[in-house]
């Protein structure tokens, strides 16, 4: 199951790795200091690099900041970018930032636990690979309170709405929105949900996510207690009371395609991206015809630059290159959900909530409302479909 714990145990790695090198004990200059507010002498350089960049770049225009970084990445070789993007979305977003910038990626896929994983270990070593991670904000979270991050100064920063400005030390260029849909085979007139309250209280099988206690716990908390006036403890029972005709699934793509093949009547927390695609493939599936269920819950993703990256203008070209309007338009033409005001980013006209903040700064909060939603997957009693 795909949790949080990973970090409970990864961090503790980390900080013995780090007091195992001989070269701890430094720190980074004062503007490039790494998430920590500090840094080992083995990733000085790294910080010192990043700075005196930032220095070259100080008031550029940004077509004159894209030629500096260009001529500075241009003996650096490839950026190394570990994410886990989607194989049909990589043949089309990376070509397009080398086309763009004449930068060629070297994508190391990997989910999140792998990725983050493999971070640890280029830390341990202070070993230079990934130059850019890229995953939900609330799995990039954990490395800036490891202080394995590097702060962004990008002037696209400006144009980023405050609900997705999480961090300096992470950008967010889409958001991974969480709506309920349903079979319209099977799911009709009286019967389609228009509140939470109607997904949750469906009298047939409601697939989720085993990882989604993020999901979870801002609708506990900034719907139905903020808005209902509930309590956290009446809240947490409408998802127990429910848990019995829950199907739960390990993976957002084959929750959807799952819905689509009818195997259950309504999913309540898939990925917006995911939906819409299928419903423009003719899948009989919905989440706003008639109307979304609402509030919408919106989860912002995170483009970092990890302490021990080695090709920073690279890294730095990348981060302004997704935070662009062109960027941006290349995302809507993959069903993806960007945070910039076009048609295709997120609907003004639907209620939406962001991902609870608590659940990206604090870890105590993170373990709390995982350690929950893992207690109502349990409580299905079911084991969850997976590929």
């Amino acid at each position: 199951m795909r949790t949080a714990k990973f970090w409970r145990s990864t961090a503790a790695v980390a900080t013995v790795a780090c007091l195992a090198l001989s070269a701890c004990g430094g720190s980074p200059t004062a503007t490039a200091e790494s998430s920590a507010g500090g840094g080992d002498d083995c990733f000085a350089k790294t910080a010192k690099e990043l700075d005196d960049i930032y220095g070259q770049l100080e008031g550029l225009s940004m077509d004159q900041r894209t030629a500096k970084l260009k001529e500075l990445a241009k003996d650096k070789g490839p950026v190394t970018i570990t994410a886990s993007t989607n194989p049909d979305d990589a043949k089309i977003t990376y070509p397009a930032f080398t086309k763009a910038t004449g930068v060629e990626v070297e994508l190391q896929s990997a989910d999140a636990d792998s990725g983050r994983a493999r971070l640890v270990e280029e830390i341990k070593a202070c070993h230079a690979g990934t130059d850019v991670f890229i995953a939900d904000a609330t799995e990039v979270a954990p490395m800036e309170r490891e202080g394995w991050l590097l702060p962004l100064n990008s002037p696209n920063l400006d144009a980023i709405p405050d609900s997705a400005k999480l961090s300096k030390y992470f950008a967010s260029d889409t958001v991974n929105v969480f709506v309920a849909a349903w079979n319209t085979k099977q799911v009709k007139g009286g019967d389609v949900p228009t509140t939470w309250e109607e997904v949750l209280a469906h009298p047939k099988a409601v697939a989720v996510d085993v990882g989604d206690y993020v999901w979870f716990a801002t609708l506990v908390k900034d719907y139905f207690v903020k808005e209902k006036g509930m309590t956290e403890e009446q809240a947490i029972d409408l998802f127990r009371n429910a848990a019995s005709k829950m199907i739960p699934t390990d993976g957002h793509t084959l929750m959807v395609q799952l819905l689509a093949a009818g195997e259950f009547d309504i999913i309540a927390d898939g990925y917006q991206h995911s939906v819409q695609s299928n419903v423009n493939k003719g899948a009989p599936i919905a989440w706003k015809d008639p109307k979304p269920v609402e509030p919408i819950v919106v989860r912002p993703g995170g483009d970092a630059i990890p302490i021990t990256a080695d090709n920073l203008p690279g890294a730095l070209l990348y981060i302004d290159w997704t935070l662009s309007m062109e960027h941006a338009k290349l995302s809507v033409s993959m069903n993806r959900t960007t945070v910039l005001p076009i048609e295709g980013g997120l609907d003004p006209n639907i209620k939406a909530i962001p991902v609870s903040t608590d659940l990206i700064n604090d870890p105590d909060a993170v373990k709390k409302w995982e350690d929950l939603w893992e207690s109502v997957i349990r409580q299905t009693g079911k084991k969850p479909l997976s590929k």
